[in-house]
């Protein structure tokens, strides 16, 4: 329920910020929102209200929940999806990596912006739902240019984590950014495939990833494991050789869970698909639901999945991508760090977004 007599406010407000000033709904385009059963149509009636009053035409479709992560939708939301100019998904969990999406944004040239974990309006009317676009778009710049730059990117954190992967080609392999440099569709990097088309807004928005090809090696301890609720009573164990998780260790039935992937889903299922930073500050550590995506665009998180990769043309794709979480990672991209114990540092020493944050009156 909407107790609070100000939450009204907040959600459009955050509606706002999420339509317009960052997925750049303009009068005229045919605006699709797509939402389920598990979800709090209230996020779908404000995103339908703030495109309506910039003149866009907006049809509105009801599903039902999906099962797991990244599974398709039905055959007719996949194609309302191309006939949009901009897609919004407030559902439960993602279909960020389906064929559906991705031939939306790639061979359509639809705008798409995930919505997940919408089973309430708190992610939405949430402060980081509000945070200035104009400080997100410098930050991706800024994390995406360190990067594409390097060579290599390690990770560690207290619990164990240590692992390295070669960023071997950045042009098509550094992922995520192009869709939060700039409003939606406009970046010009990218604009020849779906990267700067595409983005989740779960709380706020604002991630850059990479696919090291299939050359991660080491272990990872993480907090939160996709489909779970809640932080883990054990951290999750994965050993990765050669890109591919070769054991897990952990709660039973977490465990247990993701050793049996392949079993659906082929080998692939247990491929190092993506290591990915939120850039969001203000986004909240959410773990009560099983989706995670608000701790995902929070600034220094790090989310990393098995299954299909987020490079330019999905490499591999066994039909699952599920997302682990690490709260306080350490990050080096070569030899210069980007995050510390969860900090991502171009808060903290970059002379132009120290500017902006006091432009804005945001002390973090």
């Amino acid at each position: 329920m909407m107790n609070n007599p100000m939450k009204l406010a907040d959600l459009m407000e955050g509606a706002r910020n999420c339509c317009i000033n960052w997925g750049n709904v303009k009068k005229g385009e045919n605006v699709l929102i797509v939402t389920d059963t598990n979800c709090d149509f209230r996020n779908a009636q404000a995103i339908a209200a703030v495109c309506t009053e910039v003149g866009a035409k907006v049809t509105t479709t009801v599903i039902a929940p999906q099962e797991l992560p990244n599974q398709e939708p039905p055959a007719p939301v996949a194609a309302a999806m191309k006939a949009a100019d901009i897609a919004f998904l407030p559902l439960y969990y993602t279909i960020s990596h389906t064929t559906a999406r991705f031939d939306a944004c790639n061979n359509y040239g639809t705008r798409v912006i995930g919505m997940y974990a919408s089973t309430d309006v708190e992610g939405l009317a949430s402060k980081a739902a509000k945070f200035p676009v104009e400080i997100l778009f410098k930050v991706t710049q800024k994390v995406a240019k360190q990067w594409t730059s390097g060579k290599r990117i390690h990770i560690t954190c207290d619990k164990g984590t240590n692992v390295s992967g070669d960023i071997t080609n950045p042009d098509l392999n550094v992922v995520g950014w192009h869709g939060t440099a700039a409003p939606l569709g406009t970046y010009h990097e990218g604009a020849d495939s779906w990267m700067n088309k595409f983005g989740n807004f779960a709380g706020g928005f604002g991630v850059v990833g990479v696919w090291p090809g299939w050359s991660a090696e080491g272990v990872m301890y993480y907090d939160a494991a996709h489909t779970f609720c809640g932080r883990l009573k054990t951290p999750l164990k994965f050993v990765i050789k050669k890109g591919r998780v070769v054991e897990i260790e952990g709660d039973p039935e977490v465990a247990d869970f993701f050793r049996r992937l392949p079993e659906r889903f082929g080998p692939d299922a247990h491929h190092i698909g993506e290591f990915m930073i939120g850039l969001n500050p203000w986004s909240r550590l959410n773990f009560d639901d099983p989706t995670h995506m608000e701790a995902h665009r929070h600034a220094g998180g790090l989310h990393t999945c098995i299954g299909m990769s987020v490079d330019r043309d999905r490499t591999v794709n066994p039909g699952i991508h599920l997302d682990q979480y690490i709260m306080e990672p350490t990050i080096y991209i070569d030899d210069q760090p980007c995050v510390e114990k969860g900090k991502l540092l171009v808060y903290y020493n970059d002379p132009e977004i120290l500017e902006l944050l006091e432009k804005y009156d945001i002390k973090l």
